[in-house]
Protein backbone atom coordinates (compact mmCIF):
# COMPACT_ATOMS: atom_id res chain seq x y z
CA UNK A 1 0.00 0.00 0.00
CA UNK A 2 1.11 3.21 -0.61
CA UNK A 3 -0.25 6.53 0.84
CA UNK A 4 -0.70 8.69 -1.91
CA UNK A 5 -2.85 5.93 -3.94
CA UNK A 6 -4.53 5.11 -0.17
CA UNK A 7 -5.69 9.17 -0.22
CA UNK A 8 -6.47 9.43 -4.08
CA UNK A 9 -8.78 6.76 -3.23
CA UNK A 10 -10.70 8.55 0.02
CA UNK A 11 -13.34 9.83 -2.30
CA UNK A 12 -14.46 6.88 -4.03
CA UNK A 13 -14.91 5.07 -0.97
CA UNK A 14 -16.37 7.48 1.06
CA UNK A 15 -19.09 7.43 -1.71
CA UNK A 16 -19.41 4.08 -1.92
CA UNK A 17 -19.73 4.18 2.14
CA UNK A 18 -22.22 6.13 1.88
CA UNK A 19 -24.39 4.27 -0.44
CA UNK A 20 -23.59 1.05 1.76
CA UNK A 21 -24.63 2.67 5.14
CA UNK A 22 -28.25 3.60 3.63
CA UNK A 23 -28.22 -0.04 2.11
CA UNK A 24 -27.39 -1.44 5.88
CA UNK A 25 -30.60 -0.81 7.72
CA UNK A 26 -32.56 -3.32 5.24
CA UNK A 27 -29.96 -6.01 4.53
CA UNK A 28 -28.11 -6.50 7.94
CA UNK A 29 -30.94 -9.62 8.63
CA UNK A 30 -29.92 -10.81 5.45
CA UNK A 31 -26.28 -10.90 5.35
CA UNK A 32 -26.18 -12.37 9.24
CA UNK A 33 -27.82 -15.27 7.42
CA UNK A 34 -26.12 -15.35 4.82
CA UNK A 35 -22.35 -15.12 6.57
CA UNK A 36 -23.38 -18.12 8.75
CA UNK A 37 -24.11 -20.46 6.02
CA UNK A 38 -21.06 -19.11 3.65
CA UNK A 39 -18.42 -19.16 6.34
CA UNK A 40 -15.00 -20.20 4.88
CA UNK A 41 -13.59 -22.70 7.43
CA UNK A 42 -9.58 -23.12 6.85
CA UNK A 43 -8.45 -24.58 9.96
CA UNK A 44 -10.35 -27.17 12.29
CA UNK A 45 -8.79 -25.25 15.29
CA UNK A 46 -11.70 -22.93 15.17
CA UNK A 47 -12.19 -23.45 18.63
CA UNK A 48 -9.40 -21.46 19.66
CA UNK A 49 -11.00 -18.76 18.18
CA UNK A 50 -14.79 -18.24 19.55
CA UNK A 51 -16.56 -15.15 19.55
CA UNK A 52 -15.83 -12.86 22.20
CA UNK A 53 -19.28 -11.88 24.15
CA UNK A 54 -17.95 -8.26 25.79
CA UNK A 55 -20.03 -6.18 23.28
CA UNK A 56 -23.01 -6.36 21.52
CA UNK A 57 -21.36 -4.02 19.27
CA UNK A 58 -18.20 -4.19 17.66
CA UNK A 59 -15.97 -3.13 20.54
CA UNK A 60 -14.79 -4.39 23.52
CA UNK A 61 -11.58 -6.86 25.30
CA UNK A 62 -10.70 -9.98 22.96
CA UNK A 63 -10.48 -13.30 24.27
CA UNK A 64 -7.77 -13.71 26.40
CA UNK A 65 -6.41 -16.42 24.42
CA UNK A 66 -3.22 -16.32 22.65
CA UNK A 67 -3.74 -16.98 18.74
CA UNK A 68 -5.02 -14.80 16.19
CA UNK A 69 -6.13 -16.18 12.62
CA UNK A 70 -3.79 -15.37 10.76
CA UNK A 71 -0.73 -12.43 10.69
CA UNK A 72 0.90 -10.67 7.43
CA UNK A 73 4.42 -11.44 7.39
CA UNK A 74 7.21 -9.73 5.79
CA UNK A 75 11.22 -10.22 7.44
CA UNK A 76 12.98 -7.41 6.52
CA UNK A 77 14.97 -6.00 9.38
CA UNK A 78 16.88 -2.53 9.36
CA UNK A 79 18.91 -1.81 6.10
CA UNK A 80 17.16 -4.65 4.45
CA UNK A 81 14.36 -3.66 1.54
CA UNK A 82 12.66 -5.78 -1.54
CA UNK A 83 13.41 -2.46 -3.10
CA UNK A 84 17.23 -3.43 -4.24
CA UNK A 85 17.06 -6.83 -3.82
CA UNK A 86 17.94 -7.90 0.09
CA UNK A 87 18.67 -11.48 0.02
CA UNK A 88 16.90 -12.75 2.88
CA UNK A 89 18.44 -16.11 4.62
CA UNK A 90 16.74 -18.99 6.31
CA UNK A 91 17.85 -18.53 9.47
CA UNK A 92 16.30 -14.81 9.75
CA UNK A 93 12.88 -16.25 8.42
CA UNK A 94 12.96 -18.80 11.14
CA UNK A 95 14.00 -16.12 13.78
CA UNK A 96 11.23 -14.26 13.22
CA UNK A 97 8.52 -16.60 12.27
CA UNK A 98 9.48 -18.06 15.79
CA UNK A 99 8.59 -14.65 17.33
CA UNK A 100 4.94 -14.75 16.13
CA UNK A 101 4.79 -18.49 15.43
CA UNK A 102 3.02 -18.92 19.40
CA UNK A 103 0.22 -16.16 18.34
CA UNK A 104 -0.99 -17.34 15.07
CA UNK A 105 -2.64 -20.01 13.12
CA UNK A 106 -1.99 -18.23 9.80
CA UNK A 107 0.60 -16.49 8.44
CA UNK A 108 0.58 -14.32 4.75
CA UNK A 109 3.51 -13.63 2.50
CA UNK A 110 4.24 -11.23 -0.11
CA UNK A 111 6.45 -13.09 -2.47
CA UNK A 112 8.61 -16.01 -3.71
CA UNK A 113 12.30 -15.20 -4.21
CA UNK A 114 15.27 -13.60 -2.15
CA UNK A 115 14.74 -15.63 0.69
CA UNK A 116 10.92 -15.49 1.34
CA UNK A 117 10.79 -18.92 -0.53
CA UNK A 118 11.84 -20.45 2.75
CA UNK A 119 8.64 -18.91 4.70
CA UNK A 120 6.20 -21.80 3.64
CA UNK A 121 8.24 -24.62 5.08
CA UNK A 122 9.69 -22.79 7.75
CA UNK A 123 5.73 -21.99 8.39
CA UNK A 124 4.87 -26.09 8.27
CA UNK A 125 7.38 -27.33 10.67
CA UNK A 126 6.57 -24.45 13.02
CA UNK A 127 2.90 -26.01 13.25
CA UNK A 128 1.18 -22.65 10.73
CA UNK A 129 -0.75 -22.74 8.04
CA UNK A 130 0.67 -20.52 4.78
CA UNK A 131 -1.00 -17.94 2.68
CA UNK A 132 1.62 -17.59 0.22
CA UNK A 133 1.50 -14.79 -2.43
CA UNK A 134 3.24 -13.77 -5.59
CA UNK A 135 4.12 -10.21 -5.94
CA UNK A 136 3.74 -8.76 -9.11
CA UNK A 137 4.25 -5.62 -10.50
CA UNK A 138 4.72 -4.06 -14.54
CA UNK A 139 7.98 -6.07 -14.82
CA UNK A 140 6.68 -8.93 -16.95
CA UNK A 141 10.09 -11.10 -16.11
CA UNK A 142 9.59 -10.82 -12.07
CA UNK A 143 6.43 -11.53 -12.70
CA UNK A 144 7.29 -15.08 -14.32
CA UNK A 145 9.40 -15.93 -11.55
CA UNK A 146 6.73 -15.12 -8.72
CA UNK A 147 4.38 -17.24 -10.46
CA UNK A 148 6.07 -19.77 -11.98
CA UNK A 149 7.91 -20.00 -8.05
CA UNK A 150 4.49 -19.67 -6.62
CA UNK A 151 3.43 -22.95 -8.54
CA UNK A 152 6.68 -24.69 -7.81
CA UNK A 153 6.13 -23.80 -4.09
CA UNK A 154 2.43 -25.30 -4.26
CA UNK A 155 3.46 -28.67 -6.02
CA UNK A 156 6.01 -29.03 -2.85
CA UNK A 157 3.11 -28.51 -0.55
CA UNK A 158 4.47 -25.76 1.42
CA UNK A 159 0.99 -23.74 0.10
CA UNK A 160 -2.21 -24.21 1.77
CA UNK A 161 -3.86 -20.70 0.09
CA UNK A 162 -2.33 -18.78 -3.01
CA UNK A 163 -2.32 -15.14 -3.38
CA UNK A 164 -1.84 -14.30 -6.87
CA UNK A 165 -1.09 -10.47 -6.38
CA UNK A 166 -1.34 -7.80 -3.81
CA UNK A 167 -3.36 -4.39 -4.65
CA UNK A 168 -2.07 -4.84 -8.24
CA UNK A 169 -5.45 -2.91 -9.63
CA UNK A 170 -5.01 -0.15 -6.79
CA UNK A 171 -1.11 0.48 -8.27
CA UNK A 172 -2.32 -0.04 -12.09
CA UNK A 173 0.40 -2.53 -12.44
CA UNK A 174 -2.01 -4.90 -14.39
CA UNK A 175 -4.77 -4.42 -16.40
CA UNK A 176 -7.92 -6.57 -15.04
CA UNK A 177 -7.40 -8.97 -17.77
CA UNK A 178 -3.75 -9.27 -17.12
CA UNK A 179 -4.49 -10.51 -13.43
CA UNK A 180 -7.06 -12.81 -14.01
CA UNK A 181 -4.68 -14.73 -16.41
CA UNK A 182 -2.16 -14.94 -14.10
CA UNK A 183 -4.91 -16.14 -11.55
CA UNK A 184 -6.35 -18.40 -14.15
CA UNK A 185 -2.39 -19.66 -14.87
CA UNK A 186 -2.19 -20.47 -11.07
CA UNK A 187 -5.51 -22.35 -10.77
CA UNK A 188 -4.78 -24.86 -13.45
CA UNK A 189 -1.06 -25.68 -12.24
CA UNK A 190 -1.65 -25.64 -8.44
CA UNK A 191 -2.46 -29.22 -6.57
CA UNK A 192 -6.38 -29.94 -6.46
CA UNK A 193 -7.39 -27.84 -2.95
CA UNK A 194 -5.80 -25.68 -2.96
CA UNK A 195 -7.76 -22.14 -3.30
CA UNK A 196 -6.56 -19.06 -5.52
CA UNK A 197 -7.05 -15.71 -5.01
CA UNK A 198 -5.97 -12.01 -5.19
CA UNK A 199 -5.42 -9.80 -2.37
CA UNK A 200 -6.84 -5.89 -3.15
CA UNK A 201 -8.96 -3.03 -1.77
CA UNK A 202 -12.39 -3.21 -0.65
CA UNK A 203 -13.13 -1.07 -3.23
CA UNK A 204 -11.08 -2.45 -6.45
CA UNK A 205 -12.97 -5.50 -5.75
CA UNK A 206 -16.02 -3.99 -6.26
CA UNK A 207 -14.91 -2.41 -9.58
CA UNK A 208 -13.68 -5.36 -10.58
CA UNK A 209 -16.47 -7.83 -10.39
CA UNK A 210 -14.68 -10.25 -13.04
CA UNK A 211 -11.77 -11.01 -10.85
CA UNK A 212 -14.03 -12.00 -7.66
CA UNK A 213 -15.59 -14.45 -10.09
CA UNK A 214 -12.54 -15.80 -10.79
CA UNK A 215 -11.44 -15.59 -7.43
CA UNK A 216 -11.88 -19.26 -5.05
CA UNK A 217 -12.23 -16.94 -1.91
CA UNK A 218 -12.29 -13.05 -1.31
CA UNK A 219 -9.83 -11.58 -0.02
CA UNK A 220 -10.19 -8.07 0.74
CA UNK A 221 -7.71 -4.82 2.10
CA UNK A 222 -9.29 -2.47 4.23
CA UNK A 223 -7.73 0.33 6.23
CA UNK A 224 -10.11 3.09 8.24
CA UNK A 225 -6.61 5.21 8.92
CA UNK A 226 -6.03 5.49 5.21
CA UNK A 227 -9.44 6.74 4.76
CA UNK A 228 -9.17 9.51 7.46
CA UNK A 229 -11.83 7.80 9.43
CA UNK A 230 -11.67 8.08 13.11
CA UNK A 231 -10.95 5.26 15.84
CA UNK A 232 -14.29 5.92 16.94
CA UNK A 233 -15.95 5.18 13.56
CA UNK A 234 -13.28 2.32 12.49
CA UNK A 235 -15.14 -1.01 13.37
CA UNK A 236 -18.47 0.71 12.14
CA UNK A 237 -17.29 1.13 8.61
CA UNK A 238 -14.94 -2.04 8.72
CA UNK A 239 -17.98 -3.88 9.26
CA UNK A 240 -20.27 -2.91 6.58
CA UNK A 241 -17.49 -2.92 4.23
CA UNK A 242 -17.11 -6.33 5.18
CA UNK A 243 -21.09 -6.89 4.72
CA UNK A 244 -21.36 -5.24 1.44
CA UNK A 245 -18.67 -7.91 -0.21
CA UNK A 246 -20.35 -10.52 1.10
CA UNK A 247 -23.36 -9.58 -0.69
CA UNK A 248 -21.43 -9.33 -4.04
CA UNK A 249 -19.14 -12.16 -3.48
CA UNK A 250 -21.66 -14.49 -4.88
CA UNK A 251 -21.37 -17.29 -1.48
CA UNK A 252 -17.77 -17.30 -1.62
CA UNK A 253 -16.16 -16.92 1.56
CA UNK A 254 -14.87 -13.15 2.41
CA UNK A 255 -11.53 -13.07 3.81
CA UNK A 256 -10.16 -9.58 5.52
CA UNK A 257 -6.73 -10.02 4.20
CA UNK A 258 -4.99 -6.57 5.58
CA UNK A 259 -6.16 -4.01 8.29
CA UNK A 260 -4.45 -2.07 10.68
CA UNK A 261 -3.56 1.16 12.24
CA UNK A 262 -0.14 2.68 12.98
CA UNK A 263 1.56 3.67 16.30
CA UNK A 264 3.46 6.69 14.71
CA UNK A 265 3.08 8.91 11.53
CA UNK A 266 1.25 11.84 10.31
CA UNK A 267 -2.90 11.95 11.22
CA UNK A 268 -4.77 11.79 7.79
CA UNK A 269 -8.23 13.42 8.57
CA UNK A 270 -9.62 11.94 11.85
CA UNK A 271 -7.53 9.41 11.93
CA UNK A 272 -5.06 9.89 15.04
CA UNK A 273 -1.48 7.08 15.06
CA UNK A 274 -0.67 6.80 18.06
CA UNK A 275 0.49 3.48 20.12
CA UNK A 276 -3.12 3.82 21.92
CA UNK A 277 -5.24 3.58 18.69
CA UNK A 278 -2.63 1.24 17.41
CA UNK A 279 -3.65 -1.21 20.63
CA UNK A 280 -6.57 0.24 20.88
CA UNK A 281 -7.71 -1.11 16.54
CA UNK A 282 -5.92 -4.22 17.19
CA UNK A 283 -8.24 -5.14 19.97
CA UNK A 284 -11.70 -4.57 18.27
CA UNK A 285 -10.57 -5.97 15.12
CA UNK A 286 -9.59 -9.41 16.49
CA UNK A 287 -12.77 -9.02 18.90
CA UNK A 288 -15.19 -7.92 16.05
CA UNK A 289 -13.52 -10.61 13.56
CA UNK A 290 -14.07 -13.30 16.73
CA UNK A 291 -17.54 -12.36 17.31
CA UNK A 292 -18.38 -12.59 13.72
CA UNK A 293 -16.87 -15.72 13.26
CA UNK A 294 -14.43 -13.78 10.24
CA UNK A 295 -11.51 -15.04 9.03
CA UNK A 296 -8.81 -12.34 8.69
CA UNK A 297 -4.85 -11.21 8.45
CA UNK A 298 -3.87 -8.54 10.78
CA UNK A 299 -1.49 -5.96 9.28
CA UNK A 300 1.43 -6.92 10.30
CA UNK A 301 3.61 -8.60 12.22
CA UNK A 302 6.84 -6.52 12.81
CA UNK A 303 7.35 -2.85 12.47
CA UNK A 304 9.77 -2.33 9.23
CA UNK A 305 11.59 0.93 8.90
CA UNK A 306 11.67 0.41 4.86
CA UNK A 307 8.36 0.51 4.25
CA UNK A 308 8.73 4.88 5.21
CA UNK A 309 10.05 5.31 1.50
CA UNK A 310 6.79 4.62 0.32
CA UNK A 311 4.27 5.13 2.93
CA UNK A 312 5.45 8.02 4.95
CA UNK A 313 6.49 7.82 8.37
CA UNK A 314 3.58 5.92 9.55
CA UNK A 315 5.21 3.11 7.08
CA UNK A 316 7.62 2.10 9.21
CA UNK A 317 5.17 1.49 12.35
CA UNK A 318 2.25 -0.90 11.70
CA UNK A 319 3.45 -3.95 13.78
CA UNK A 320 2.08 -5.55 16.74
CA UNK A 321 6.12 -6.29 17.27
CA UNK A 322 8.10 -3.19 17.33
CA UNK A 323 11.37 -3.47 14.74
CA UNK A 324 13.32 -5.63 16.81
CA UNK A 325 10.60 -8.04 18.09
CA UNK A 326 9.32 -7.15 21.09
CA UNK A 327 5.30 -6.74 21.23
CA UNK A 328 4.00 -3.49 21.75
CA UNK A 329 2.37 -2.14 25.06
CA UNK A 330 -1.36 -2.70 24.58
CA UNK A 331 -1.22 -5.50 22.16
CA UNK A 332 -1.33 -8.21 25.30
CA UNK A 333 -4.81 -7.55 25.53
CA UNK A 334 -5.37 -9.87 22.71
CA UNK A 335 -2.25 -11.83 22.80
CA UNK A 336 -1.05 -12.60 26.40
CA UNK A 337 2.26 -13.53 27.55
CA UNK A 338 3.16 -17.29 26.87
CA UNK A 339 2.92 -19.40 29.76
CA UNK A 340 5.86 -22.91 29.63
CA UNK A 341 4.07 -25.09 27.66
CA UNK A 342 3.52 -29.06 29.13
CA UNK A 343 4.26 -31.85 26.35
CA UNK A 344 2.09 -34.09 25.26
CA UNK A 345 1.88 -36.45 22.34
CA UNK A 346 -0.11 -39.47 20.26
CA UNK A 347 0.93 -41.51 17.35
CA UNK A 348 -0.77 -43.70 14.45
CA UNK A 349 -0.78 -46.51 14.26
CA UNK A 350 1.26 -47.72 17.80
CA UNK A 351 1.94 -51.04 16.26
CA UNK A 352 2.40 -53.46 13.60
CA UNK A 353 4.60 -55.31 11.44
CA UNK A 354 7.68 -54.07 10.14
CA UNK A 355 8.30 -51.65 8.66
CA UNK A 356 6.39 -49.78 10.13
CA UNK A 357 5.43 -45.67 9.28
CA UNK A 358 3.79 -43.77 12.44
CA UNK A 359 2.49 -40.61 12.63
CA UNK A 360 3.44 -38.80 15.22
CA UNK A 361 1.07 -35.48 16.67
CA UNK A 362 1.52 -33.09 19.09
CA UNK A 363 -0.56 -32.62 21.61
CA UNK A 364 0.97 -30.26 23.96
CA UNK A 365 -0.32 -27.18 25.42
CA UNK A 366 1.40 -23.84 25.93
CA UNK A 367 1.97 -22.88 22.31
CA UNK A 368 5.61 -24.37 22.01
CA UNK A 369 7.88 -23.17 19.40
CA UNK A 370 10.59 -26.08 19.35
CA UNK A 371 9.83 -29.48 19.51
CA UNK A 372 12.65 -32.50 19.90
CA UNK A 373 11.49 -36.17 19.67
CA UNK A 374 13.07 -39.02 19.91
CA UNK A 375 11.83 -42.44 18.62
CA UNK A 376 13.77 -44.66 20.44
CA UNK A 377 15.69 -46.54 17.35
CA UNK A 378 18.50 -43.36 17.55
CA UNK A 379 16.22 -41.28 14.98
CA UNK A 380 15.25 -37.96 16.23
CA UNK A 381 13.10 -34.79 14.62
CA UNK A 382 12.97 -31.27 15.24
CA UNK A 383 9.35 -30.61 13.43
CA UNK A 384 6.12 -30.48 15.40
CA UNK A 385 4.49 -33.55 13.75
CA UNK A 386 6.45 -36.01 12.20
CA UNK A 387 6.24 -39.17 10.91
CA UNK A 388 8.69 -42.05 11.32
CA UNK A 389 9.57 -45.24 9.70
CA UNK A 390 10.76 -48.23 11.83
CA UNK A 391 12.29 -50.76 10.14
CA UNK A 392 12.85 -53.33 12.50
CA UNK A 393 10.87 -55.09 15.38
CA UNK A 394 11.30 -53.99 18.63
CA UNK A 395 9.05 -51.82 21.76
CA UNK A 396 10.36 -48.79 21.45
CA UNK A 397 10.36 -45.67 23.94
CA UNK A 398 9.25 -42.45 22.80
CA UNK A 399 9.80 -38.92 24.03
CA UNK A 400 9.14 -35.52 23.19
CA UNK A 401 10.82 -32.10 24.51
CA UNK A 402 9.19 -28.76 23.85
CA UNK A 403 10.01 -24.99 24.56
CA UNK A 404 9.16 -21.97 24.43
CA UNK A 405 10.08 -18.83 26.05
CA UNK A 406 8.54 -19.50 29.09
CA UNK A 407 9.87 -23.11 29.88
CA UNK A 408 10.40 -26.30 28.66
CA UNK A 409 8.30 -29.87 29.22
CA UNK A 410 9.22 -33.53 28.49
CA UNK A 411 7.29 -36.58 28.41
CA UNK A 412 8.31 -40.05 27.42
CA UNK A 413 6.30 -43.28 26.26
CA UNK A 414 7.88 -46.22 27.46
CA UNK A 415 7.59 -49.61 24.89
CA UNK A 416 5.11 -46.96 23.01
CA UNK A 417 5.70 -48.47 19.73
CA UNK A 418 5.60 -52.62 19.07
CA UNK A 419 7.07 -53.05 15.87
CA UNK A 420 6.28 -56.70 14.82
CA UNK A 421 7.31 -59.48 13.60
CA UNK A 422 6.91 -63.51 13.55
CA UNK A 423 7.17 -64.19 16.97
CA UNK A 424 10.20 -67.22 17.86
CA UNK A 425 8.59 -68.41 21.07
CA UNK A 426 10.38 -69.24 24.08
CA UNK A 427 9.65 -69.50 27.98
CA UNK A 428 11.24 -70.32 31.27
CA UNK A 429 9.43 -71.57 34.74
CA UNK A 430 10.08 -71.31 37.82
CA UNK A 431 10.87 -73.88 40.08
CA UNK A 432 11.18 -76.45 37.82
CA UNK A 433 10.32 -78.78 40.12
CA UNK A 434 9.31 -79.41 43.33
CA UNK A 435 6.72 -81.48 46.06
CA UNK A 436 3.01 -81.73 45.35
CA UNK A 437 0.86 -79.45 45.41
CA UNK A 438 3.88 -77.01 43.15
CA UNK A 439 2.81 -74.00 42.01
CA UNK A 440 5.01 -72.54 38.68
CA UNK A 441 5.41 -68.75 37.45
CA UNK A 442 5.72 -69.22 33.51
CA UNK A 443 7.82 -66.33 32.00
CA UNK A 444 7.06 -65.24 28.43
CA UNK A 445 10.29 -64.95 26.54
CA UNK A 446 9.09 -64.97 22.77
CA UNK A 447 11.06 -62.23 20.87
CA UNK A 448 9.07 -60.51 17.88
CA UNK A 449 6.55 -58.85 20.40
CA UNK A 450 3.50 -61.84 20.20
CA UNK A 451 -0.15 -60.60 20.54
CA UNK A 452 -1.47 -63.68 21.94
CA UNK A 453 -0.41 -66.47 23.99
CA UNK A 454 -1.42 -70.28 24.06
CA UNK A 455 -0.10 -73.07 27.24
CA UNK A 456 -0.68 -76.24 27.31
CA UNK A 457 0.89 -77.19 30.59
CA UNK A 458 1.09 -81.15 30.20
CA UNK A 459 -1.84 -82.05 32.90
CA UNK A 460 -4.64 -81.39 30.56
CA UNK A 461 -4.52 -77.69 31.60
CA UNK A 462 -4.31 -74.52 29.79
CA UNK A 463 -3.78 -70.23 29.41
CA UNK A 464 -4.07 -67.84 27.59
CA UNK A 465 -2.46 -65.38 29.18
CA UNK A 466 1.16 -64.00 29.01
CA UNK A 467 2.37 -64.86 32.20
CA UNK A 468 0.64 -67.50 33.80
CA UNK A 469 1.21 -69.31 37.31
CA UNK A 470 0.17 -72.81 37.06
CA UNK A 471 -0.51 -75.39 40.29
CA UNK A 472 0.73 -78.69 39.78
CA UNK A 473 -1.84 -81.04 41.86
CA UNK A 474 0.02 -84.45 41.33
CA UNK A 475 3.34 -86.26 40.78
CA UNK A 476 5.35 -86.54 37.85
CA UNK A 477 7.01 -85.26 34.41
CA UNK A 478 4.88 -82.88 32.73
CA UNK A 479 5.45 -81.55 29.22
CA UNK A 480 5.26 -77.66 28.10
CA UNK A 481 4.26 -75.92 25.19
CA UNK A 482 3.61 -72.39 24.19
CA UNK A 483 2.40 -71.02 20.96
CA UNK A 484 2.78 -66.85 20.82
CA UNK A 485 0.58 -65.72 17.46
CA UNK A 486 0.97 -61.65 16.18
CA UNK A 487 -0.41 -59.83 13.22
CA UNK A 488 2.95 -61.35 11.32
CA UNK A 489 2.70 -64.75 11.85
CA UNK A 490 2.84 -67.74 15.01
CA UNK A 491 5.99 -69.66 16.84
CA UNK A 492 5.81 -72.92 18.76
CA UNK A 493 8.01 -73.95 21.18
CA UNK A 494 7.63 -77.33 23.51
CA UNK A 495 9.65 -78.26 26.61
CA UNK A 496 9.52 -82.18 27.14
CA UNK A 497 9.75 -83.34 30.95
CA UNK A 498 10.57 -79.91 31.70
CA UNK A 499 8.41 -79.71 34.99
CA UNK A 500 8.96 -82.63 37.79
CA UNK A 501 6.58 -82.95 41.06
CA UNK A 502 7.89 -85.49 42.84
CA UNK A 503 6.22 -86.94 45.48
CA UNK A 504 8.64 -89.16 48.69
CA UNK A 505 9.66 -92.18 46.11
CA UNK A 506 9.67 -95.83 46.40
CA UNK A 507 13.02 -97.20 46.25
CA UNK A 508 13.71 -100.43 43.66
CA UNK A 509 15.68 -101.51 41.17
CA UNK A 510 16.88 -104.69 39.29
CA UNK A 511 19.80 -106.45 38.13
CA UNK A 512 21.75 -107.73 35.66
CA UNK A 513 22.86 -110.72 35.15
CA UNK A 514 22.11 -111.69 39.15
CA UNK A 515 24.33 -114.81 38.79
CA UNK A 516 28.08 -115.72 36.98
CA UNK A 517 31.59 -116.86 37.43
CA UNK A 518 33.88 -114.28 39.27
CA UNK A 519 34.64 -111.36 37.73
CA UNK A 520 31.05 -110.37 37.19
CA UNK A 521 30.18 -107.27 35.64
CA UNK A 522 26.42 -106.36 37.17
CA UNK A 523 24.21 -103.78 35.85
CA UNK A 524 21.97 -102.08 38.18
CA UNK A 525 18.97 -100.06 37.20
CA UNK A 526 16.69 -97.94 38.69
CA UNK A 527 13.28 -98.43 38.92
CA UNK A 528 12.10 -96.31 41.82
CA UNK A 529 8.63 -94.25 42.07
CA UNK A 530 8.68 -90.47 43.00
CA UNK A 531 11.46 -88.93 40.68
CA UNK A 532 14.50 -89.57 43.13
CA UNK A 533 16.93 -86.73 43.00
CA UNK A 534 19.80 -89.01 44.96
CA UNK A 535 21.06 -92.52 45.36
CA UNK A 536 22.92 -94.95 47.62
CA UNK A 537 23.65 -97.86 46.34
CA UNK A 538 25.61 -100.96 48.69
CA UNK A 539 26.46 -103.39 46.58
CA UNK A 540 27.22 -105.96 48.96
CA UNK A 541 30.60 -106.62 49.05
CA UNK A 542 31.84 -103.17 50.66
CA UNK A 543 31.54 -100.97 47.70
CA UNK A 544 28.80 -98.29 47.34
CA UNK A 545 27.69 -95.92 44.32
CA UNK A 546 25.81 -92.69 44.28
CA UNK A 547 24.86 -92.78 40.65
CA UNK A 548 21.05 -93.66 39.29
CA UNK A 549 22.11 -96.46 37.51
CA UNK A 550 25.47 -97.99 37.69
CA UNK A 551 27.21 -101.20 36.74
CA UNK A 552 29.63 -102.85 39.42
CA UNK A 553 32.26 -105.29 38.93
CA UNK A 554 31.85 -108.38 41.43
CA UNK A 555 35.68 -109.73 41.71
CA UNK A 556 35.19 -112.93 44.17
CA UNK A 557 32.77 -116.05 44.46
CA UNK A 558 30.11 -115.73 46.90
CA UNK A 559 26.29 -114.48 48.01
CA UNK A 560 25.54 -111.08 47.74
CA UNK A 561 22.81 -108.90 49.39
CA UNK A 562 22.18 -105.38 47.90
CA UNK A 563 20.00 -102.30 48.95
CA UNK A 564 19.16 -99.57 47.30
CA UNK A 565 18.33 -95.67 49.48
CA UNK A 566 16.83 -93.09 47.05
CA UNK A 567 15.93 -89.52 47.70
CA UNK A 568 14.25 -86.16 47.18
CA UNK A 569 12.88 -82.94 48.49
CA UNK A 570 9.76 -85.24 49.55
CA UNK A 571 11.39 -87.75 51.57
CA UNK A 572 13.38 -90.71 51.37
CA UNK A 573 13.06 -94.78 50.73
CA UNK A 574 15.26 -97.82 51.05
CA UNK A 575 14.86 -101.84 49.14
CA UNK A 576 17.21 -104.56 49.97
CA UNK A 577 17.06 -107.48 48.07
CA UNK A 578 19.20 -110.77 50.09
CA UNK A 579 21.45 -113.15 48.75
CA UNK A 580 20.62 -110.85 45.25
CA UNK A 581 23.64 -111.61 43.36
CA UNK A 582 25.34 -114.91 43.29
CA UNK A 583 29.15 -115.24 41.99
CA UNK A 584 30.62 -118.54 41.84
Amino acid sequence: MKANEKLNSVALTSAILILALILFFSTVSAATDKLKEEQFTFTEEQSNDTQSESSTQFLGSAQNINKVYGINFSPYMDGQSPDYGSQIDKNQITNRMKIIAPYTKWIRTYGTENGLEYSGPVAHEMGLKTAIGAWLSGDTEANERQISNLIDEAKAGNVDLAIVGSETLLRNDLSEDQLIKYIQRVKQSVPAGINVTTADTYSELLNHPKVMDECDVIMYNSYPYWDGISIDKAMEVQDSRYKNLVKNAKNKPVIVSETGWPSAGNTIGNAVPSPENSARYFNDSVSWARKNNIQYFYFEAFDETWKSVHEGPQGAHWGVWDKDGNMKPGMEKVLPPETAPKANFSANPTSGKAPLNVKFTDKSTGTPTYWYWNFGDGSKSYIQNPTHKYSKAGAYTVSLIVKNAAGRSTVTKTGYIKVISKPVAAFSGSPTSGKAPLNVKFTDTSTGIPASWYWNFGDGSKSYIQNPTHKYSKAGTYTVSLIAKNAAGRGAVTKTGYIKVISKPVASFSGSPTSGKAPLNVKFTDKSTGIPAGWIWNFGDGSKSYIQNPTHKYSKAGVYTVSLTVKNAAGRSTVTKTEYIKIT
